[in-house]
């Protein structure tokens, strides 16, 4: 049995590889005992057989006179078949000739192997991702020896590190340091805090010329898997800087943005695209049946400082230029951005991102206003929510008018049959609302026949008092209750959930399940990071909310 430990660089490969190694059950597995050999990127022909060379001299006290790494490999099968079963672990592997040597003989031999590269382990054998840290681990690495950490402060810790072990372990090593030279909690975490928010994750990197230092720096780290592309290839992954975090770009997308910044084919984009998969430079996901690629946070904020503002604009206007190729053709002088087609998912929640960043904020501002754009975006999306996100970020009246007033009408706003009834519904209702007048008016000209418009401002004009209707449960809602700084509300349904909520946008943050029967009451504890839950199934809950 060959097993692998497979991740990008910095989550944890050869410390959990250790620390099997060290647990007394695996131990007695292996009466032949334990060989460690650590590979590396550059180990290759005459340096290669010389670590094997070493592994035969601990084995049997005798080396192997060989530059041929072939060759030490078949003789440390040899000593490995005449020993009781032997835990092999080879850490460090980056191609399959470097893994070759070790795979002969030793058939009583158990190997485990570590690399950040996919598909390197023999297609029999075994391999385990090994990802970003759980919430709770987070925590545990940042703030071991570190007492106290003010919650606030905490979530935006554990949001700016990304749940990347080695940045984890970097940070808690400066605020260590901090507190050592006489900096209160606060202090030290708000000071980190705004050093790595200014200066990207690289900036508490060890230094970089000590030997031993460089593979615990995040900077040694990330180039190390550049290093394995061509100079056309890293541009072309520099590419995905402009992605959102904890989004999924669509390979057919990514394709077509690659020709238009490097001319790619669609067969070289997806050779590409594989590539950077196997690599661990992007996390593969399946998304309404086609592939799709996403971007570790850390890795997008490291090649968001690395490009700078300018080279980060020229890329999100090829983005910009890339959407372009989808739109049907249009006679009007604006831009139809309206008629991105249904499917596309990502434009649809991430085109007004790009045209900010690429310089056209004008446009930006005047196409989420649009209610042209606002339909068709709440009729692809299923709601209006994010519109009213994008419309935070417009600096108008109008603007502020508008979102307050889709707040309100979110829970109506809800494609239909056929979709073109979400139009009737946006007009009538803001219509109504005489601020948006004008807005109203202009985009009933442009409502296909037959109409189905009131001729008059709607009887059901929901008060200006209201901002939000919130809904998701599927019974009765019994309780609710603000978080201590308002920006969250918890409530308590019939339908054995708690659900927890932005105040601001309306979206559901947490859905809590675990009661039996309905949920009669809950309750944020004083300082916010706890919610009390009671339930006809006779139990009372605590719930963590920033981990559900």
């Amino acid at each position: 049995m060959t097993t692998a430990i497979e991740g990008a660089g910095g989550f944890g490969k050869t410390t959990l590889a250790a620390l099997v190694c060290h647990a007394p059950e695996v131990a007695s597995c292996f009466a032949g005992g334990l060989l460690w050999v650590t590979v590396g990127e550059r180990s290759q022909g005459p340096q290669l057989a010389e670590m094997i060379g070493g592994l035969c001299e601990v084995l049997s006290g005798d080396g192997v006179k060989t530059v041929d790494p072939r060759a030490a490999g078949g003789r440390l099968g040899e000593l490995l078949d005449a020993r009781d079963p032997v835990l092999l672990v080879i850490d460090d592997i980056w191609r399959p000739e470097q893994l070759a040597p070790f795979m002969i003989g030793g058939r009583s031999c158990r190997r485990l192997i570590t690399t950040r590269n996919a598909g390197i382990a023999p297609r029999q054998g075994v391999a385990i991702l090994v990802d970003a840290m759980t919430t709770g681990q987070a925590i545990a690495t940042l703030t071991d020896g570190v007492a106290d950490v003010p919650r606030d402060l905490l979530a935006r810790l554990i949001a700016v590190t990304g749940h990347w072990p080695l940045l984890l372990s970097l940070v808690n090593a400066t605020l260590t340091d901090q507190l050592a030279a006489g900096a209160d909690v606060r202090q030290a975490v708000e000071w980190v805090l705004r050093r790595l928010e200014t200066d990207g994750p690289a900036v508490f990197d060890v230094d970089l010329y000590d030997q031993d230092g460089r593979s615990h720096a995040v900077e040694a780290t990330v180039e190390a898997s550049l290093a394995l592309l061509s100079p056309g290839e890293r541009e072309r992954y520099l590419d995905l800087a402009v992605l959102p975090e904890d989004t999924q770009l669509p390979a057919e997308l990514l394709s077509r943005l690659w020709d238009t910044t490097g001319g790619m084919s669609l067969s070289e984009a997806e050779r590409l695209r594989a590539r950077l998969v196997r690599l661990r430079l992007v996390l593969p996901s399946w998304q309404v049946g086609a592939p799709a690629v996403g971007l570790h946070d850390i890795l997008g904020s490291f090649l968001r400082h690395r490009l700078g503002d300018e080279q980060l604009s020229i890329r999100h206007e090829a983005m910009v230029r890339t959407a372009a190729t989808l739109l049907a053709a249009s006679s009007e002088t604006e831009t139809p951005w309206w008629t991105i087609p249904a499917n596309a998912e990502y434009l649809w929640r991430h085109l007004p991102r790009h045209l900010t960043y690429s310089g056209r904020g004008t446009e930006r501002d005047a196409l989420v206003s649009d209610l042209r754009w606002v339909a068709a975006k709440a009729t692809n999306l299923g709601s209006s929510v994010p519109v009213e996100v994008d419309l935070a970020e417009v600096p108008t009246a109008v603007a502020e008018s508008l979102r307050r007033s889709l707040g309100t009408i979110t829970h109506l706003l809800t494609p239909g049959d056929p979709p073109t009834t979400l139009d009737g519904t946006l007009y009538g209702y803001l219509a109504g609302v005489p601020q948006l007048k004008t807005l109203a008016a202009s985009y009933r000209s442009h409502l296909p026949l037959p109409q189905l418009v009131p001729s008059w401002p709607l009887p059901d004009q929901p008060s200006p008092s209201i901002l939000r209707v919130l809904t998701g449960h599927a019974s009765g809602v019994s309780h609710c209750s603000f978080s201590p700084d308002g920006a969250l509300v918890a409530t308590a349904g019939h339908d054995e959930t708690i659900r927890v909520w932005n105040v601001l946008t309306g979206e559901q943050v947490q859905i809590l399940t675990g009661h039996a029967g309905a949920v009669s009451t809950c309750v944020f504890s004083p300082d916010g990071a706890l919610i009390a839950t009671a339930g006809h199934d006779l139990t009372a809950r605590l719930w963590d909310v920033t981990t559900g």
